[in-house]
């Protein structure tokens, strides 16, 4: 429930930013109801977090226009409301049968600066992808320093086992609940495969069904 907060945590964990990746925009309650001005405060797209709240529901207006997402949205939503320069006050309008309420918390701009350079080090860093399956990730990465973790942006999850090299390795939680990998310096050969509840039995099931086929042949 904190996009934001989350957002700038996992990039300052990747470098430290002189800004962080989203700023709070400054928001005030206008005379009508669901209706509020909003001033960006950094330049960059400006994005709205509706939590909570079903968009067949409600309508949003920036500048009377409407925000029409890309995505059919049924719980809570991360809606690009347009690109605005630091001190530019847009006029953000709900239609609902309820009240929603806003602050800065759920209205921010994203730092385009701060974003390139993230990028930039992320590419720097990045595991390339050689075989990517459902239940299997597998690629190299070369890490410029040691102790460090490649965070993979899947949820945590003990069904998942990792290997480095083709030694086993404990996965990590960061960032919450995402998977964490430890990787010593070096270039290295990484694989993640999925191994969901029952799929040993079923595949000895499976074998020995094969097997009494082919008995019977």
């Amino acid at each position: 429930n904190q996009p934001f907060a989350n957002q700038n945590a996992l990039a300052e964990s990747i470098y430290a930013f002189d800004q962080p990746l989203f700023e709070p925009a400054e928001v005030m309650q206008s005379i009508a109801p669901n209706s509020y001005f909003v001033t960006a405060k950094a330049d960059g797209p400006l994005y709205l977090y509706l939590p909570n709240n079903r968009l067949e529901k409600i309508q949003v207006f920036v500048n009377h226009e409407k925000i029409i997402p890309r995505v059919n949205i049924k719980n809570q939503a991360l809606l690009d409301l347009g690109d605005f320069k630091k001190g530019t006050q847009i006029l953000l309008d709900f239609s609902s049968s309820k009240i929603i309420k806003m602050t800065g918390e759920n209205v921010q701009t994203m730092n385009g600066s701060t974003y390139y350079q993230t990028i930039r080090t992320l590419e720097q860093n990045r595991l390339i992808v050689s075989d990517w399956k459902a239940s299997k990730v597998e690629g190299k990465v070369n890490v410029q320093s040691d102790h460090e973790l490649l965070f993979v942006s899947i949820p945590y999850d003990e069904k998942w086992k990792a290997s480095v090299d083709g030694e086993k390795v404990k996965l990590q939680k960061v960032a919450g609940n995402f998977i964490g990998i430890p990787v010593s310096k070096g270039e290295h050969q990484i694989e993640l495969n999925y191994s969901p509840e029952g799929f040993q039995i079923g595949s000895f099931i499976s074998y020995g069904a094969l097997a009494g086929l082919v008995s019977l042949s």
